[in-house]
Order: structure tokens, then C-alpha cells, then sequence
């Protein structure tokens, strides 16, 4: 057999058969035969449903596009997500768009047919909304039969057949997930207390302000090392999504008692604590006092090109 004009990968073009035959003299004649085979696209699929989230695994996976009668086609399947953090009735949304790809006849100058997500409900996340539809070809028998729904609260049903087409390049379509998370994250914090020595020359500059008196050393420069304090958060539903606030509680005058408080949400102008704010509400007050007396260079405008 000759393969050399038939597309193994698509299964199309022309095989060649040669048949030879011999008799006892060695005499031989032979024949040659070409099998044509013609591509046809044909598939069906049945775009995922939309979810409402309330319990996330962590993995991501909400539903994927199923066919029906995909044979020699080679399709391609991929998603582009749009995650909104602001929504009325969900901790986040996310718009998936599924692209479905059939790279045997897929043309990058020829748009797709989008196939619009169906919503006859007006309730907002009413189940009616949620089951994706069924693009297949019109008097398609159940259980591929095309969806037949309204594609809007009031309008006429759509019989979804009317955006098969067996020729069609590509398939866009956009699937809604919305999580409503109802799983506190999971905090690893170290392991307390955790002590710190700071053996590090002290800067001048940085914790020796005359108000700062170190009782152990009877000195105004404080020590200013960089203390590893850390903590580790993670959200199945978030992902990398979450926000971390904190309260850093601080003995500055060396007495055994944390009289200052760095809040994260309500943090002092650059180069300052609220000193001795620990027991203010909030913690909005305290003395603005100065830790942080390195000059700040003035700003250059850099030359373009």
C-alpha cells in the first residue's frame, strides 16, 4: 500500500492497493487500485453545565464539553477564565469561554460560531439557568436531540440545531461558575513563640530617635534586624486569591508589655509607628513617632529609547 497522499492524522486522501500475480513460469501482471476516502465533520456537543459552587475541591474542574460521533475529526478543547472578585450574589464569579477546535479543517482567518448560554429564568442562579445546551444537528433523536429553550426570560424558545453546522471552523461558548464559599481557609502558623537574636550592625538611621531607650544596652539605637515572622494561608475555593491581614503587636520600650500595634487594614504613614496605640480603639491612635530616618532620594525622569 502507498500512503503518500493520505493524511493518517485526519484519516483523508488516497490510498493506492498495487496487486501482483504470478503463474508457475514467473510470469507476473498486476493491477493498481486508489481508495478515496472523503472527510466529513460530524460531531455534536454538549456545552457543560453552569455551577454554583459552595464546597471547592481545589482542582478547578466544573465541567468540560461532551461529543457525540467524533471520529476522524481531531479537536482541540480550551478555556480562557474571567474571574470577577465584586458580585452581588457570589463570593466570585468566573466566566469560562470554552473554544472547541477541529485542527483538520480549522481555519485561523475564519471567525466561530458562538453559541449563546441560556438563561429563561429571571431568578438570578435559578436551576432553569444552569444546564449548558446541546448543539446538534436539527431532528437529532434523544438523547443528542438539540436543546430547545428560551435564551432570555420572555423571549421564544430556540431550538439549538440552529447553530450546528457540520462545517463550522470552531465553537465558542461561555460557561458561568460562581463560588459561594462557605469553607473557612486553612492558617499554618509558626510554631510560638518564636525568638530572634539580632546580631547584625545596627544602622544609625533606623530605631534612634531620642524617644527610643533600649533599658539592657542604655543606648537610643534599637536593634533593627529583619525577625522571620511568616504565615501560610490557603482556600480551595480562593486559590491564590486570598488576602492576609494582620495586627503586629510590638514592645518598643523593652518593659515586657506590647504597647504598640501595626495594623495591616489601617497602617502609619511610611517611616512611623503609632506608639503606645494598643489600648485605642482600633488601635487608630497613639504617638506618630519616627523609626526610619534614611533620606528618601528625590524622583528622576528617565530618558525614553
Amino acid at each position: 500500500m502507498n500512503y503518500n497522499l493520505f493524511d493518517t492524522v485526519c484519516n483523508r486522501g488516497t490510498i493506492t492497493r498495487t496487486f501482483r500475480a504470478w503463474d508457475c513460469h514467473g510470469q507476473s501482471s498486476q493491477c493498481t487500485q486508489r481508495i478515496i476516502v472523503n472527510y466529513e465533520q460530524d460531531y455534536f456537543v454538549k456545552f457543560p453545565n453552569d455551577v454554583i459552587v459552595t464546597a471547592c475541591d481545589g482542582t478547578g474542574n466544573y465541567g468540560e464539553p461532551v461529543f457525540f460521533g467524533e471520529d476522524c475529526e481531531l479537536l482541540g478543547v480550551s478555556h480562557e477564565d474571567q474571574v470577577f472578585t465584586v458580585v452581588p450574589d457570589a463570593c466570585l464569579k468566573i466566566e469560562r469561554t470554552w473554544t472547541i477546535i477541529n485542527w483538520c479543517t480549522y481555519n485561523p482567518n475564519a471567525g466561530c460560531v458562538i453559541v449563546p448560554n441560556p438563561n429563561p429564568n429571571a431568578t438570578t442562579n435559578n436551576t432553569q439557568n444552569l444546564p449548558g445546551p446541546t448543539v446538534s444537528a436539527c431532528g437529532t433523536p434523544a438523547p443528542w436531540n438539540p436543546t430547545v429553550v428560551a435564551i432570555a426570560p420572555g423571549q421564544p424558545q430556540t431550538n439549538f440545531c440552529t447553530f450546528y453546522d457540520a462545517n463550522a471552523n470552531c465553537y465558542k461558548y461561555k460557561q458561568i461558575i460562581k463560588i459561594i464559599d462557605t469553607q473557612k481557609p486553612t492558617a499554618d502558623c509558626p510554631a510560638s513563640p518564636v525568638e530572634y537574636c539580632d546580631v547584625t550592625t545596627n544602622d544609625p538611621l533606623l530605631w534612634n530617635q531620642s524617644y527610643w531607650w533600649d533599658a539592657a544596652t542604655e543606648s537610643h539605637d534599637l536593634c533593627e534586624g529583619n525577625a522571620p515572622l511568616s504565615i501560610t494561608a490557603t482556600d480551595a475555593c480562593s486559590g491564590a486569591n486570598v488576602n492576609i491581614s494582620y495586627l503586629l503587636f510590638l514592645d518598643l520600650d523593652g518593659d515586657g508589655s506590647m504597647e504598640t500595634v501595626v495594623s495591616s487594614n489601617n497602617p502609619p504613614a511610611p517611616g512611623t509607628v503609632n506608639y503606645n496605640n494598643a489600648g485605642t480603639p482600633n488601635y487608630s491612635g497613639g504617638t506618630s513617632r519616627v523609626f526610619d530616618g534614611r533620606p528618601v532620594l528625590p524622583e528622576r525622569d528617565l530618558p525614553l529609547g
